[in-house]
């Protein structure tokens, strides 16, 4: 089995069956008891606020400082198995799960999927990626035809050097959840949309936002048919009714396997910016957020929120700390001014701690512990706990770097939150030299007494009389005292921190780091007394 069928069976499946699993008391809440609870408030953005994850479990370490939000498929067919069954159950034990995040002042992100087996599409058609397509992305036609058996033969056809279409393979399928649902089902469709999003509007359940399918595109393996088809069977008519009912429409997860093109040009032959509150792509790098960010201002939609509800699934173990706080200073940069505009959902939460178990060395957990991608949430999560989360401008660095959106390049990025500022850095192999910053200056050794490589960073608005204590903290959580190391700037205004760019050796960051595919990242806290003004 390839690996995007593993990849739907485990989502499909997963959700079908884990409302059963139990996750310590949930199934024990009582629904009157949370009516009493505080409504979600706003102080100003957060590490946790910013951070998710897929398919996972409100228990364990990551829900103190690290996660706030995690997302689950609530699938029409466990719902609805027959056209004229509804399994109420079913979506009140969902319900409960509800409450069991919000014990732990976290939300869960329902996804409103798939086709039900009694509603398929079971008519010929003809598909492909759609006339937007970009050159030599287009070049994939499906062509489906039933059989008097039941079964259909699925022919794929390629697009040749001349631009003619020829035979490239033929199967056969039974259908799936993926398949389109059929013009006459809409109205089922809108209905299992209907019952499950007024029930998880009303309190207890208060849930805000519904994700409408997931990753539908013909080249996903999670949506087989036209995307003029899906938008107008399927996101359109949920995304109404979400609406109606007082909740916010999250993009079903626009997949890398498409471009950023494509998705903007979708919406704009549907006119369906305006009811969707949430962009959402999975697994695209920083700068899809840019894209967005200025295609939804040119339509005048300046507001709107982008999230990523899925992210990662790598085994590179520098991923998170690479890739994270560059999100998170291009977020702080570009209009947070609300809640939830921002958001980055790991995928996923857990895998086997077995090589040969599906995701293994993907997730945040690994078996019963934390993974490195784990441990590298965790860290981020412990250095910028708190509130009102925000940009810290003035600090500079020998050799300089700056803030990037290439997520290859060698960076810094500054922030402040309560009484510490937090500073990442990224620095990037660029040459045959595995420590070198990009740009022509190397990593000076002088910076430090013992020779060893590092970067020396200048903070101009500090003073040593303002500072408690100074630590390098490296991506898995390893810390060491440079408070001693501490020098003030000639003019007596600042100070200057010189810090080693290698990891200790008994830490496990080293080895991360060194397996790391783009740049190698470290962090430096200040940590300041009392109602220092920074």
């Amino acid at each position: 089995m390839d690996v995007i069928a593993v990849h739907r069976l485990l989502m499909v499946s997963s959700a079908c069956m884990w409302v059963f699993a139990g996750t310590g008391s949930a199934g024990e809440i009582s629904p009157g008891t949370q009516t009493t609870q505080p409504a979600f408030t706003w102080s100003g953005p957060s590490f946790r606020e910013f951070s998710g994850v897929c398919q996972g479990q409100p228990t364990g370490p990551l829900w103190e400082h690290a996660l706030s939000w995690d997302r689950w498929d609530l699938p029409w067919a466990c719902c609805a198995p027959e056209q004229s069954k509804w399994d109420q159950q079913y979506l009140e034990d969902w319900g409960k799960k509800v409450l069991a995040y919000r014990d732990k002042n976290a939300r869960l992100l329902p996804t409103l999927d798939y086709n039900a087996g009694w509603a398929w599409d079971r008519g010929a058609r003809t598909y492909s990626c759609g006339p937007w397509r970009d050159t030599n992305n287009g070049d994939t036609r499906w062509q489906v035809k039933p059989r008097e058996d039941g079964a259909f033969d699925v022919t794929v056809f390629k697009r040749d050097a001349k631009g003619e279409w020829k035979q490239d393979k033929e199967s056969t399928s039974n259908g799936c959840s993926m398949w389109p649902l059929a013009a006459e089902h809409v109205k089922d469709w809108e209905m299992y949309v209907r019952r499950v999003v007024a029930l998880l509007r009303r309190p207890p359940y208060n849930v805000e936002y519904f994700q409408i399918w997931n990753e539908a595109h013909p080249l996903s393996g999670f949506w087989d048919g036209d995307m003029d088809v899906y938008m107008e069977r399927v996101h359109l008519p949920a995304a109404k009714i979400i609406r109606e009912l007082g909740g916010k429409v999250v993009y079903g997860g626009w997949p890398c396997c498409g471009t950023l093109k494509e998705f903007v040009t979708l919406l704009d032959k549907h006119q369906a910016w305006d009811g969707i509150d949430v962009l959402d792509v999975h697994y695209f790098p920083l700068s899809s957020w840019q894209y967005l960010y200025d295609a939804a201002k040119e339509r005048g939609h300046r507001d709107k929120a982008i999230w990523q509800t899925e992210i990662a699934f790598t085994d590179d173990p520098g991923f998170v700390g690479n890739s994270y706080p560059r999100f998170l200073h291009w977020a702080l940069a570009h209009d947070w001014n609300r809640p939830d505009k921002y958001v980055l959902f790991f995928f996923a939460y857990g895998s086997p701690d077995d090589p040969k178990a599906y995701g293994y060395h993907r997730t945040c957990y690994s078996g019963k512990d934390l993974s490195h991608h784990g441990m590298s949430i965790q860290t981020l999560g412990a250095l910028l706990a708190g509130q009102k989360l925000r940009l810290y401008g003035p600090v500079t660095s020998s050799p300089p770097l700056k803030p990037e959106i290439d997520e290859r390049l060698g960076s810094l990025e500054a922030f402040s939150v309560e009484n510490r500022i937090v500073v990442a850095v990224h620095l990037s192999a660029n040459n045959t030299g595995s420590i070198l910053t990009d740009g022509n200056d190397s990593l000076d050794s002088s910076h430090l007494s013992h020779g060893e490589p590092g970067i020396m960073l200048t903070l101009p608005d500090i003073t040593a009389a303002q500072v408690v204590k100074v630590e390098r903290c490296d991506i898995a959580g390893q810390r060491l005292d440079l408070t001693e190391a501490l020098q003030p700037v000639a003019d007596g205004r600042g100070l200057k921190v010189p810090v080693p760019i290698r990891d200790k050796a008994e830490s496990s960051a080293r080895e991360w780091n060194e397996k790391a595919s783009t740049a190698r990242t470290f962090y430096v806290v200040l940590h300041l007394r009392p109602n220092v003004r920074h």
